[in-house]
């Protein structure tokens, strides 16, 4: 009997394009293999998550030296199209194989991949590896030595062919082939597809089936194994898939919750970066079930949106929607029935109103819409003062031009902040320019 249900956990998965906040580093491995056993031990991990592989090979943007040391960032080698503008087989190379999605997959996931134009741009690169024939497909180390190097097109097959021993050749290469052959062979203990699964993020790879296969097999009862929540917690790298619902279904575990939100949060940095609508779209609905309440969710949808129309630089939407948000979402809850009855809700919501006001502060220029953010942050101030509140209503008062409202909220923050014992050099500063 299995505990998952396949209806859940089969729809179509993105992998993620942002690296989750709460896991920086990289990953270097020790191998111990035999038929029987293999034992990895991970000294650091990153969750680097790669550009989506399915259109062909995509090539580096910046200049050779910075793609050295992205594979020497990423474990990676360097893969290095020499070709010129007039070469017939170099154009065939593009049309034929370096667009093919497969190729794509290998290349993208094993190499950074970078084009020289021998006869432009690239010029210095063809001469540091003398070369004289076009194309030449050429496989360099981080340090810049050449492990491999073919003249002239390649079809296909031959080329992935080419490019595979080459990975086979390097030291994380082959522990992750190694890896695939153990997964291929069964072994689903938690130990290995724990370490199996973070060397897929690595590549940017996505583990929705490998994490699809491992929980459809569990015996029943296992799901609740803190072993298992740890090959889910950290295999999990996109929001969608059996991992996903994994998490969801548990996520009053703080590790769970603690990687939902770091999922969100590459989902938003998605939409921001790529103004992305799908993603937009995606992030709002998913607040919906991360969050335990109703009104958390409207808080980290504000939250998000507020961010998105600023990035995007969208200004007269941000300023629509803030305006909104603030009177819908915000302010019915800044009253002291609120207060008295859930404290906890009354803090979030004036700490959404709080970020508001500095938004509008450091933004927006319109006096009438700063005096509006002004007398928001003064509503709540009425109910329980804070000293963010009241130096953010001091720095909206310096944009609206009241120097006399200006020092005096800077002197009620600092006196706020003392007797809490809350940090209060950010507003003592500023109030060197009271008279």
């Amino acid at each position: 009997m299995y505990l998952f249900d396949n209806s859940q956990i089969d729809a179509p998965c993105k992998p993620s394009t942002t690296a989750a906040p709460a896991h920086e580093g990289l990953p270097f491995f020790k191998l111990r293999y035999s038929m029987k056993n293999l034992n990895i031990t991970l000294l650091f991990l990153s969750l680097q998550i790669a550009t989506a592989q399915a259109q062909g090979i995509q090539f580096f943007k910046g200049s050779f030296a910075e793609a050295l040391k992205e594979a020497e960032r990423t474990n990676r080698y360097v893969f290095v199209d020499v070709y010129t503008t007039w070469c017939g087989p170099c154009k065939m190379m593009d049309r034929e194989v370096f667009s093919d999605p497969r190729v794509g997959e290998l290349m993208n996931t094993f190499f950074v991949n970078f084009k020289a134009d021998a006869e432009g741009s690239g010029k210095n690169v063809a001469g540091k590896y003398s070369v004289r024939v076009y194309p030449t497909l050429l496989f360099v180390a981080p340090g810049g030595n050449e492990i491999d190097r073919q003249q002239g097109s390649r079809p296909k097959e031959l080329f992935m062919s080419i490019a595979e021993n080459v990975v086979n050749r390097t030291t994380y290469g082959s522990i992750y082939r190694q890896c695939e052959k153990v997964w291929e062979g069964g072994n689903r203990s938690p130990e290995f597809v724990t370490e199996y699964l973070k060397l897929r993020a690595h590549y940017g790879l996505s583990n929705a089936e490998p994490l699809r296969d491992f929980l459809q097999h569990l015996p029943a009862g296992s799901l609740e194994m803190p072993q298992v929540e740890k090959v889910a917690v950290i295999g999990t790298n996109e929001t969608c898939g059996a991992g996903f619902e994994y998490l969801l279904a548990r996520k009053s575990s703080r590790r769970c919750a603690l990687k939902l939100s770091a999922l969100l949060s590459q989902l938003a940095n998605r939409a921001v970066a790529d103004k992305d609508q799908k993603a937009f779209d995606e992030y709002l609905q998913l607040a919906e079930k991360v969050e335990n309440s109703t009104w958390e969710a409207e808080l980290r949808k504000g939250d998000f949106q507020a961010r998105y129309f600023l990035e995007t630089k969208q200004k007269d939407e941000y300023q629509a929607f803030a305006q909104r948000f603030v009177q819908v979402s915000l302010l019915p809850y800044l009253s002291a029935e609120v207060l008295s009855a859930d404290s906890l809700r009354f803090t979030r919501h004036r700490q959404a109103l709080e970020n508001i006001g500095w938004q509008y502060s450091e933004f927006v220029k319109d006096k009438a819409a700063l005096q509006s953010a002004y007398d928001w942050l003064e509503q709540a101030n009425q109910v329980q003062a804070s000293s963010a509140a009241l130096g953010y209503q001091a720095m909206l008062a310096d944009k609206f031009g009241d120097d006399r409202l200006r020092c005096q909220k800077l002197k009620a923050a600092i006196q706020t902040a003392k007797a809490r014992n809350e940090p209060a050099e950010e507003w003592e500063k500023v109030q060197k320019r009271c008279k």
